[in-house]
């Protein structure tokens, strides 16, 4: 019962890292391929809103994942078994969303750059900790 509640927190973890990142690439969307279209179109329309909701719940989004990896990572360390590549994971995780509360409007700063790639290092992170 527990590993399920492990893999579900995981899980949990994945689906909020993965909306809070998403702000990223539709930001890059918008500034690549909507910047010269109609924005009257049905498809912008939708774009734009769920370009809106990720954009103003993106720091949740960070928080709430961050929540589920101290969650995951407690029931792993009682119930299952210490991981250093999940350990590596969380702290890059906490580290991003501590980056993202403290450079909160500091859009040209070197912290804010390293907020932009940092999701890179968790992804290949957490890649290693699900294959090890």
């Amino acid at each position: 019962m527990m590993e399920d509640l492990g893999e579900f927190l995981g899980f949990l973890i994945v689906v909020f890292f993965g909306l809070a990142a998403s702000k990223y690439f539709l930001k890059l969307v918008d500034d690549k391929y909507f910047i010269t279209k109609d924005k009257k179109t049905k498809l912008y329309k939708i774009f734009s809103e769920v370009y809106s909701f990720v954009d103003k719940y993106h720091g949740l989004f960070g928080i709430l994942a961050v929540i589920f990896v101290l969650l995951h990572f407690l029931v792993q360390i009682v119930y299952a078994q210490f991981s250093y590549t999940g350990l590596i994971t969380a702290i890059l995780m906490i580290l991003q969303v501590s980056l993202g509360i403290y450079g909160n409007k500091a859009t040209t700063s070197k912290w804010y750059k390293f907020h932009l790639l940092l999701p890179i290092f968790i992804i290949l992170a957490f890649i290693s900790h699900l294959i090890f």
